[in-house]
């Protein structure tokens, strides 16, 4: 079964990101359900890298480093750096060693878009965290088509050509990225 095959739970969230309830993470897209969900954001020698989005959801979009949710385990909520850690270690195989600083919170947006390619929307309390890491990592196949390297004062020009194969949520969270 792929990841994308499992069951998870994520958390249903109001607009200050306080924790409502358990529900379906594909429930929650179809119906357009606030939740809680996160993207990293990865330095390589000052640069940003991009993850080129091989998903169900916003496929063939560039992402920030690599973007996922927080899951419920019973009413438990998992906490977010530790699935940040998961999800970098799921999409890039990069461990904690691998890193030269810790993830680091650098605050949430709101948003909400429609996928034009399918019957999914994205609602979500988007938290960004920051991290540094030592080397280019070579992205897992199931979940990127590949990457790209960009100087983080391009990707916040507004006038940038790359804005426009952006994620939604990448666009959104580029006025805390600092």
């Amino acid at each position: 079964m792929g990841y994308y095959d499992k069951h998870q739970l994520v958390a249903a969230v109001d607009s200050n990101n306080v924790f409502l309830n358990p529900v379906d993470k594909w429930h929650a897209h179809k119906e357009g359900i606030l939740h809680r969900g996160f993207t990293v954001c990865v330095y390589i020698a000052e640069r940003v890298l991009l993850q080129h989005r091989k998903h169900p959801v916003f496929d063939d979009v560039y992402d920030l480093g690599a973007s996922s949710h927080p899951l419920v385990q019973g009413q438990d909520v998992q906490e977010s750096q530790e699935a940040v850690y998961e999800t970098l270690y799921r999409e890039w195989g990069l461990q904690k060693k691998d890193l030269l600083s810790p993830v680091n919170y650098k605050g949430h947006v709101e948003y909400k878009a429609k996928d034009k390619h399918s019957e999914y929307v994205e609602h979500e309390v988007c938290e960004l965290y920051v991290v540094e890491a030592g080397a280019i990592p070579l992205p897992e196949s199931d979940f990127a088509y590949g990457y790209s390297l960009v100087d983080k004062s391009y990707l916040l020009r507004k006038d940038a050509r790359i804005r426009a194969f952006l994620a939604p949520w990448v666009v959104e969270l580029l006025s805390i990225l600092h």
